[in-house]
């Protein structure tokens, strides 16, 4: 199976192209450039005139490594043609799941994508939902999507393959007309030369100009990388047994309520009880208790914990890898990926190379006894530490992980 080719109705169609508006009429010349561009070498494109629905055109560049040859039409190109507007679907094909996502009747950027599972289809989904301005979204009935519709990929697209791939290579009728040139003696090869030198600066300064408008037309952004601002796990849990370590769990004549380590405090509470006919004073009466002596409240600061600085995520693979491996006691779910703003009217940033999972733990020991499960984690992030009983620890975080391998 190939990243970049799906498969609709038995015919094959480029999915993963980059997408990019184009303010030179000539569209055609504006993909050639762009595909030349330093560090982007593209084989293939195709083009989108502008037209009545969509005020400028703009192409698509595709790579033969990811399985482009010429003539594949582009499903997005296909699908976008055929459904006008802003709106966002997510489908199921034969490899997987194909993501598209349109803004004005111009494919986004990063909106022409293949998944091969559904969580990862599902969160590029409900984060283009996030930005709002969608008329219409698509996607699997069981994803439970709000106001999406569970249309089929076959109903939007009915067979379409307008749209096709080219080669990046010179035009044909440059080289007709080259070879006309050729033919012509009187002309000879030092008016070729000079006609090939002015051909060469003319195109190095399309090129120029392109890049100048792809510069201003995708903004630098920087995603906040949380967990550097975050404490190590194993030093956030050291931190939560030192304050307790001024606490007892238990005084004459109280029974313990709750006891939880979030942020940069611990918290406890206790009730009256305990079987004693008289109580003392709850940690040494510097709890708090209310009026009628039957609960008191304290709250611990933590000592000051270093951010890490810092620090290599692992690629999710080995997080999951270790979980089973080494059996975690632990739930892990997936959560939307972090979101930046982004001025008015300025195409949408690439998604981060990290996504991130919630985690909770659910331990029959002290969580700082366990340095097994929270050392050597990288991008883990603990947020609270909770004792619901006696016996029982309950550990909640987000761990951060490469979306791919390095």
């Amino acid at each position: 199976m190939t990243a970049g080719v799906v498969t609709v109705g038995g015919t094959k169609y480029a999915a993963g192209l980059y997408w990019q508006p184009s303010p030179d009429k000539n569209i055609a010349n504006a993909a050639r450039a762009a595909a030349k561009q330093p560090g982007f070498q593209a084989e293939f494109f195709c083009v989108r005139p502008g037209g009545k629905a969509q005020s400028v055109g703009q192409f698509g560049l595709g790579i033969a490594a990811a399985g482009h040859r010429s003539g594949m039409p582009s499903l997005a190109a296909c699908l976008a043609n055929q459904q006008n507007g802003s709106w966002a679907g997510a489908f199921r094909v034969a490899e997987g799941l194909y993501f598209i996502a349109v803004r004005d009747d111009l494919i986004d950027p990063d909106g022409d994508a293949w998944f091969a599972h559904d969580d990862d289809a599902h969160a590029r989904l409900e984060q283009e939902i996030s930005r709002g301005g969608l008329a219409e979204v698509y996607c699997p009935s069981e994803w439970g999507v709000q106001g999406s519709e569970a249309t089929g990929i076959t109903s939007i697209l009915t067979g379409r393959r307008d749209v096709t791939l080219q080669d990046v290579g010179v035009p044909k009728s440059l080289l007709y007309g080259l070879f006309a040139v050729l033919l012509i003696g009187a002309i000879g090869y030092g008016g070729f030369s000079y006609w090939q030198t002015k051909e060469n600066e003319r195109i190095a300064r399309e090129q120029a100009a392109m890049q100048a408008q792809m510069n201003a037309n995708m903004p630098t952004i920087e995603y906040p990388k949380s967990w550097q601002d975050a404490p190590l796990p194993m030093q956030y849990l050291k931190a939560c047994e030192q304050a307790l370590a001024n606490l007892q769990a238990s005084y004459l004549g109280w029974s313990l309520n709750s006891l939880s380590c979030s942020g940069t405090t611990l918290s406890a509470s206790w009730s009256r009880g305990g079987g004693a006919g008289y109580a003392e004073l709850p940690a040494g009466g510097k709890a708090q208790m209310d009026a009628s002596l039957t609960t008191a409240n304290i709250s611990v600061p933590l000592e000051n914990i270093p951010p890490r600085g810092p620090e290599t995520l692992a690629y999710y693979g080995l997080i999951d890898e270790a979980a089973l491996y080494k059996n975690w006691p632990v739930s892990l779910v997936l959560l939307p990926d972090d979101m930046v703003a982004v001025a008015e009217n300025q195409p949408p940033p690439p998604p981060p190379l990290w996504r991130k999972r919630s985690v909770t733990y659910t331990l029959s020991s002290a969580p700082w006894l366990r340095p097994d499960l929270f050392e050597s984690v990288p991008g883990l992030i603990i947020t609270s530490v909770t004792q619901p009983s006696q016996t029982n620890f309950t550990v909640e975080g987000i761990i951060y992980e490469n979306k791919q391998p390095e």
